[in-house]
């Protein structure tokens, strides 16, 4: 038994019904349809982080974007949640207030709600995803369309603004980018009816729950390749902008509140009418059966998860409970179409695995070391950040005179070395230098 102190606001009121505590749990990502008049799916779980975990890790680990599992834990530090550190996994949903079919993208959320239609014999379900969504200035477009055509390994015609965009950073781009690991597009791609807009995977999986994309919408690797033969071409897509969701399961009224984007965030202003017309809209006749003071909490606080608000509901200040932990034996599922660095022990499809120790480095390949450091979890924060960039580039921290070392790599030759050393410079914005192979000179 360990003690979970909620960064979040949970009570025993909803635990023994929302919390799932599971060493294996099941795939999250595909639940069955809720009758009429049932909204919420799935269940809010918790787990430990190991000694190796970044929050990025438990997300893909679990189905989960970025945003969502940093909201739901948001004094957990994302590089390094450290060994034995409860992490609260968001995975229960409230529907959105759509048609269930087809596919169902809210933005809001950066959740994609995929409702195949059942074969004779066989259940309704409800598949869902995280994704990436269209930054600030490039943002993805609301509206009803559908999917024209989809294609295995695409070609990435790249528009002129983009490679406009790109070449005042001085990263200039070809006009095409042929498949393979250097192409954002991933390995599969379904075109929507809006013109430029596509679903498709990404070489770049940790932004996916972030705002990271020039309008389209992306899937994890895994994702899309599980996807790509389950959808067929011309099936609805809705693509809506709710960050406020309210929705019933065994009588109880639940409100799910997410960070709006920041273009909506400021016409809001703090406004919380759209929280509470969403509420009156779901809450129908029982309106004044409404705990409006965790209403407000909830709405203030976010969190990204369904949270009861039913006159019976507990007051949020009442949260401080002993929750039993497991240990989390989940396996990273391995990426469809992520090739990590081009370097000389790139030959499978297979991230570098992050090493749990100092790790000693091979003198004889080329590093990019990327910083020198007194205390080792600064060490180890930043070889996560080097490991979770796209293409994602091997990475380590050793020791060093006086601290600890960060060595991207290691690569074959100068050239490769060099590449990457421009892409974390521009990723993250540090000094770097070209570490060569060690020569031991030969002493007659």
């Amino acid at each position: 038994m360990m003690t979970f102190q909620a960064n979040t606001v949970l009570h025993k009121y909803f635990l023994a019904g929302m919390l799932t505590f599971l060493g294996a749990p099941a795939l999250a990502e595909t639940f069955p349809l809720p009758p009429p008049g049932t909204d919420v799916v799935g269940d809010l779980r918790v787990i430990m982080a190991r000694q190796e975990d970044t929050l990025l890790d438990i997300a893909r680990r679990y189905n989960l974007g970025y945003n969502e599992i940093t909201d739901a834990n948001p004094t957990v530090d994302p590089w390094l949640p450290g060994a034995g550190t409860p992490v609260l996994l968001p995975t229960q949903f409230i529907l959105p207030n759509a048609p269930r079919q087809g596919i169902v993208l809210n933005i809001a959320t950066m959740r994609m709600f995929y409702y195949p239609a059942p074969k004779p014999g066989e259940s309704a379900v409800v598949i869902t995803h995280p994704i990436g969504i269209g930054k600030e200035g490039w943002s993805t477009p609301v509206g009803a369309t559908k999917v024209v055509s989809k294609q295995k390994d695409p070609a990435w015609n790249v528009p002129v603004s983009i490679q406009e965009e790109h070449a005042k950073k001085g990263e200039p781009l070809p006009s095409v980018v042929p498949p393979g690991p250097d192409n954002p597009l991933g390995q599969y791609a379904f075109r929507l009816g809006l013109p430029g807009y596509l679903i498709h995977g990404t070489n770049k999986p940790s932004g996916i729950g972030m705002r990271v994309s020039h309008g389209c919408i992306h899937l994890y690797p895994e994702d899309i390749a599980r996807l790509f033969d389950q959808i067929p071409v011309g099936v609805s897509v809705q693509i809506s902008n709710q960050p406020y969701l309210a929705g019933w399961r065994d009588g109880t009224l639940y409100l799910e509140t997410h960070k709006p984007l920041e273009e909506d965030a400021k016409a809001l202003d703090g406004n919380l009418t759209p929280v509470v017309n969403v509420i009156i809209g779901a809450s129908g006749e029982k309106r004044r059966d409404i705990n409006w003071r965790n209403v407000i909490r909830i709405t203030r606080r976010g969190g990204g998860y369904p949270l009861p608000i039913s006159a019976n509901s507990p007051a949020l200040e009442d949260i401080i409970t002993d929750l039993p932990m497991v240990n989390e034996t989940r396996e990273t599922p391995p990426p469809a179409s992520v090739t990590p660095a081009r370097s000389a022990n790139a030959e499978t499809n297979e991230e570098p695995s992050p090493p749990s120790e100092q790790a000693a480095f091979d003198t004889k390949q080329w590093y990019v070391q990327a910083g020198n450091f007194k205390n080792m979890d600064k060490a180890h924060r930043l070889a996560a950040m080097l490991r979770h960039l796209g293409p994602s580039i091997p990475a380590l921290h050793v020791a060093a005179p006086g601290g600890y070392r960060v060595l991207a790599g290691p690569f074959a030759n100068k050239t490769e070395a060099q590449s990457h050393q421009k892409l974390i410079q521009a990723s993250l914005g540090i000094d770097t230098f070209i570490k060569p192979p060690e020569i031991k000179r030969q002493v007659n």
